[in-house]
C-alpha cells in the first residue's frame, strides 16, 4: 500500500493542486474550494483502491505487467493535468477531448504556437513528472519499500489488519464526503470547474449544433444565389481592405483617446468614418476571413472546412469583382500553411495569393511563430498596385500579423511603456506597429494618386483579452475584448470625420464593397452595407471551440450562451460596457426576453451549421457514385479481389516549390474493405537532388470518405492534396500507391496486395507509380501563391521592385 502511495500520491498533489489554483483564479471562497475539489478527491479514492488492487498481487510476470501499465496510466494522467492546467493558465480556458484532438491532428501546423509557450521551467516540470513517477521502481529496486512492495504473496486475512482498514475507512470518508460536497455552489466561472478533468474528457459536453439529416441529393442546395444590381456606369473603384490581427476596439486612440496606440487610425478616421460598434463573428482569424470576405457567418465548428476543398456555400465578393473585370491580390506575412489558408483564400476568390514563403523576408525579422514583421509585404503590395494595368481596377487584401500572440515587434520599432502589465504593454506596443504599418500602407496608395477611386476598409479580424473575464488570447473570449473591434471607412462620398452608428458586423463588409464599386446586393447575403443607414436587429457570434459559447445582442442587450457549462450571462452594455454587472446573477430581476434571444442565437447557429453540413455532403457525393468516372489518365490497375484503380486526373505536373499537389485517383470498390485493407500514397524521389521518401498518407476524399466505408460497385474519386509543412526540394518525383493489410506480418512488400497493372510500372514494393511530376525552384511572378522579386511588370511577368526590402 506504500508503493502505491507513492505512486498515486504526486498524481493527487497534481490534480489538488491544480484544480485549487483554477477556483481561486476564478474567485471561488475556501467553501466553493471545496466543492471545486470534491469529485477530484472521490476521483482519486477510486483510483487509488485499483492501484492498490493491482499492485498486491502475487509475484509474478502478471504482477509485472500490471504495474508497468499502472506507472504508464498514472503518468499520462499526470502529464494530461499539467498539460489541461498549462492550456488553461495560457488561454484562461478548460482543455477538453476534443480540443485535445485536434491539437495533436494539427500538431504540425501548431508546433510552433507549442514551442513559443514551452519554456525552460516547462521541460523541467515535464521532467520531474517522469521523474516522481519512476521513484517507487527505483525506491522499491533500493530496497527502501521493499516490505511493503508485494514480493511475497499475502496471507490471509491481511486484508482484515488494522492499517488496512483504517486505510479503507479513511478512502470511503473521503470517497463519499467528496460526492457529497461536489454538489455546493460555485461561482458561475468556476462552475465546469466542478468536473474532475480526466471524467470531463471522457463525458464530454453537449453538441450545440447538431443538423437534421440531409435530404435526397436533388433538393441538396445550400448556396443561396447573391444577386446584384450592376450599374453599367458606375465608378469602378478599386478596393483595399486591410485587416489587423488581433486588434481590438478599446486598445486603440479611436475608442480610448488617453491611449497612443494608433495616432494613424485617429489620422485616417479623419479622412472618413468611423464604424461604432462593430463585431466579428468569430473571434479566430480564419473564420473571421470567412465574414469579411464572403458576407456569412463561418461554420461553428473549430474545424477550417471553409478552408477545404468543399469551398464556400456562397460567392465572395473577391470572386463576383474578378468576374467583373478586377485584379485580386491577398497579401499576409504569415505562413500559408496554417489552417489551409491559401486554400481559404482561393476559395474566396483571389487570383494571387502571398504568403511567408513567397515573401523575400531579407532584411527583416521573424517577428512571430507565424511570419515576418508586417513591414516584409509592405513593398511588395504597393509593387503589386504598380504592376496593374491602367484601366483595370483592383482589390486588394492585406492581413497583418504582429499584434497576433506572442506580440513580438522588430527589434527597429521603438517601444514605449504603455502598460504596467508585461503581457499587455507588449501587445499596445504590437498594435502600435501594425497602426504605423497601416499609415505607411495608405501613404504608399496616396502617393500613386489612389485614393481618389479607392475604397478603403480597415478592420479588425478580432479583438484579444487579457484576463477581464479570465480568458486570455481569443479562442473563446466572446465578451467585447474579443468581439468589439475597430473599423474605418475611407471612400469617395463618404463624409470625412463622420461616424456608422447601428449594430454592425463583418458581415457588413462584403455588401459595403459591392455597392461602393457600383454593384449592391439586391439579395443572397445576410449583411447590410455599412452606408445603410440603420443597422442589424440583432448581432450573432460564436466562439473558435465550438459548443463553448455564443453570443447575441439585440440593442444594447447583450446575451453570452454557454452551453449548460455555466450559468448564461446578460449585459446592458450602454450602462455596462466593461460587462462587470451580470444582469442574470443570482437575486437580480427576471429577464424573460433572455429566453427568446437565447432560442434565437441557437436557431441561427443550427441554421449555419446546416447549410456547411449540405455543402460538404453535396461535394461528397458528387465523388461518390455509381457511374463510371472519365479521368483524363485512365488506368487498369487491380488489388486482389478488392479494388481497381481506373484512372487519375492532375491539375498539374509541374508545380512550384511549396505550392500543394492536387491531385484525383479514381478506385472502384469491388469487396467490402472494412479496418483491414487501406491505402496508402507515398512520394519518392527519382532524382539525386529530389528528397527520397514522403508520406503522402490520407484519408480518402479529403478526409471525408474512409475506406472502411466503401461499397462494392461504388466508384469514389480520391481528391487530395499534397503539400508537406516542409516543401518539396526541386527535382523529379513519383506518386506511388497501393493496398496494405493492416491485420498481416511482415515486411512491407508482405503486407500489400499484389498489384495486376496493364502498362503502370510496379516496383518491388508492390507500389503502383501512378504519375511522375516535377518541382520546380519557385520564379518570380505574380501568380497565386507567387513570389514578388524586382524585375518585370505584370500580372503573369514579374513585378517591379517587389523585393520589399528596405
Amino acid at each position: 500500500m506504500r508503493y502505491a502511495a507513492a505512486l498515486v500520491g504526486p498524481l493527487a498533489v497534481v490534480i489538488l493542486a491544480c484544480k485549487i489554483h483554477k477556483l481561486v483564479r476564478f474567485g471561488a471562497d475556501p467553501g466553493g474550494v471545496v466543492a471545486g475539489i470534491g469529485e477530484d478527491l472521490a476521483f482519486l479514492v477510486v483510483f487509488a483502491a485499483v492501484a492498490v488492487l493491482v499492485i498486491d498481487r502475487p509475484a509474478g510476470w502478471g504482477r509485472a505487467v500490471a504495474r508497468v501499465a499502472l506507472h504508464l496510466v498514472t503518468l499520462a494522467m499526470t502529464l494530461l493535468a499539467v498539460v489541461e492546467h498549462g492550456f488553461f493558465l495560457t488561454t484562461g480556458s478548460l482543455l477538453d477531448a476534443d480540443l485535445l484532438g485536434y491539437g495533436i491532428a494539427h500538431f504540425a501546423a501548431l508546433k510552433a504556437v507549442y514551442a513559443s509557450e514551452t519554456t525552460w521551467l516547462v521541460w523541467a516540470g515535464l521532467a520531474g513528472v517522469l521523474l516522481v513517477n519512476l521513484l517507487p521502481l527505483w525506491a522499491c529496486r533500493r530496497g527502501r519499500l521493499a516490505a511493503l512492495s508485494g514480493s511475497a504473496r499475502p496471507r490471509p486475512g491481511a486484508w482484515l489488519r488494522r492499517p488496512t482498514v483504517v486505510y479503507l475507512a479513511t478512502g470511503g470518508v473521503v470517497l463519499v464526503g467528496g460526492f457529497l460536497v461536489s454538489g455546493a455552489a460555485l461561482p458561475g466561472a468556476a462552475e465546469p470547474l466542478r468536473e474532475n478533468v480526466f471524467i470531463a474528457f471522457t463525458v464530454g459536453d453537449e453538441a450545440p449544433t447538431e443538423a437534421a439529416p440531409l435530404e435526397p441529393l436533388a433538393t441538396l442546395d445550400p448556396t443561396e444565389e447573391v444577386v446584384l444590381d450592376v450599374a453599367p456606369d458606375a465608378p469602378r473603384r478599386n478596393v483595399v481592405l486591410i485587416v489587423l490581427e488581433s486588434t481590438r476596439a478599446r486598445s486603440t486612440t479611436l475608442f480610448d483617446p488617453d491611449l497612443p496606440t494608433t495616432p494613424e487610425l485617429v489620422r485616417l478616421a479623419g479622412r472618413g468614418a468611423t464604424i461604432d460598434a462593430l463585431w466579428t463573428t468569430v473571434p479566430h482569424t480564419s473564420k473571421a476571413l470567412v465574414s469579411l470576405l464572403c458576407g456569412i457567418h463561418p461554420r461553428p465548428q473549430q474545424e477550417i472546412t471553409e478552408g477545404g476543398p468543399e469551398g464556400m456555400p456562397t460567392a465572395c465578393w473577391p470572386q463576383l469583382l474578378r468576374d467583373h473585370g478586377w485584379s485580386t491580390a491577398f497579401f499576409q506575412p504569415a505562413t500559408a500553411m496554417f489552417e489551409r489558408r491559401d486554400q481559404l483564400v482561393k476559395n474566396a476568390g483571389f487570383e494571387t495569393f502571398v504568403s511567408r514563403e513567397s515573401l523575400d523576408g531579407a532584411g527583416f525579422e521573424e517577428t512571430s511563430y507565424f511570419g515576418f514583421e508586417d513591414d516584409a509585404m509592405l513593398a511588395p503590395a504597393l509593387a503589386w498596385v504598380d504592376a496593374q494595368p491602367k484601366g483595370r481596377p483592383f482589390a486588394l487584401t492585406v492581413l497583418t500579423l504582429a499584434s497576433h500572440h506572442d506580440y513580438t515587434v522588430p527589434e527597429h520599432w521603438s517601444r514605449r511603456e504603455l502598460s504596467s502589465n508585461r503581457l499587455q504593454d507588449d501587445y499596445l506596443n504590437a498594435v502600435s506597429y501594425v497602426d504605423h504599418f497601416v499609415g505607411e500602407l495608405v501613404d504608399g496608395l496616396e502617393a500613386r494618386g489612389h485614393l481618389d477611386d479607392t475604397a478603403i476598409i480597415i478592420v479588425g479580424d478580432h479583438g484579444e483579452g487579457f484576463g477581464e473575464h479570465g480568458r486570455r488570447q481569443h479562442d473563446s473570449v466572446i465578451y467585447e475584448e474579443g468581439l468589439h473591434v475597430p473599423a474605418l471607412l475611407i471612400a469617395p462620398g463618404v463624409t470625412p470625420g463622420s461616424h456608422i452608428g447601428g449594430l454592425r458586423q463583418h458581415i457588413d463588409v462584403a455588401p459595403t464593397v459591392l455597392e461602393l464599386v457600383g454593384m449592391p446586393v439586391r439579395s443572397g447575403l445576410p449583411g447590410k452595407s455599412l452606408l445603410a443607414p440603420e443597422g442589424h436587429d440583432r448581432l450573432y457570434a460564436w466562439c473558435w471551440y465550438g459548443g463553448r459559447c455564443a453570443a447575441v445582442r439585440e440593442g444594447d442587450l447583450k446575451v453570452v450562451h454557454h452551453f449548460g457549462r455555466r450559468p448564461d450571462e446578460a449585459f446592458d452594455l450602454a450602462a455596462d460596457p466593461l460587462e462587470q454587472a451580470d444582469l442574470l446573477a443570482p437575486g437580480a430581476p427576471p429577464r424573460p426576453e433572455v429566453a427568446g434571444l437565447t432560442a434565437d442565437l441557437l436557431a441561427y447557429s443550427a441554421a449555419t451549421e446546416r447549410r456547411y453540413a449540405m455543402q460538404i455532403e453535396r461535394f461528397r457525393r458528387g465523388l461518390v457514385t455509381t457511374l463510371p468516372p472519365s479521368p483524363s489518365r485512365p488506368l487498369e490497375v487491380r488489388f486482389g479481389d478488392q479494388l481497381r484503380l481506373v484512372g487519375l486526373d492532375v491539375a498539374q505536373a509541374r508545380i512550384l516549390e511549396g505550392d500543394p499537389l492536387q491531385v484525383t485517383l479514381h478506385f472502384q470498390c469491388l469487396a467490402p474493405l472494412g479496418e483491414r485493407w487501406r491505402l496508402f500514397t507515398h512520394v519518392i524521389g527519382l532524382t539525386p537532388e529530389a528528397k527520397s521518401f514522403a508520406n503522402a498518407d490520407h484519408v480518402p476524399v479529403h478526409g471525408r470518405f474512409p475506406t472502411s466505408s466503401w461499397q462494392p460497385g461504388y466508384y469514389v474519386a480520391d481528391v487530395f492534396r499534397y503539400q508537406p509543412s516542409k516543401p518539396l526540394p526541386p527535382g523529379r518525383y513519383a506518386l506511388v500507391t497501393g493496398l496494405w493489410d493492416a491485420q498481416a506480418q511482415g515486411d512491407a512488400a508482405a503486407t500489400r496486395a499484389l498489384p495486376l497493372a496493364d502498362g503502370v510500372e510496379v516496383d518491388e514494393l508492390r507500389r503502383v507509380h501512378v504519375l511522375e511530376f516535377e518541382v520546380l525552384a519557385r520564379p518570380g511572378s505574380w501568380g497565386f501563391g507567387a513570389r514578388p522579386t524586382e524585375t518585370g511588370a505584370a500580372p503573369g511577368a514579374t513585378a517591379p521592385a517587389a523585393s520589399g526590402k528596405r
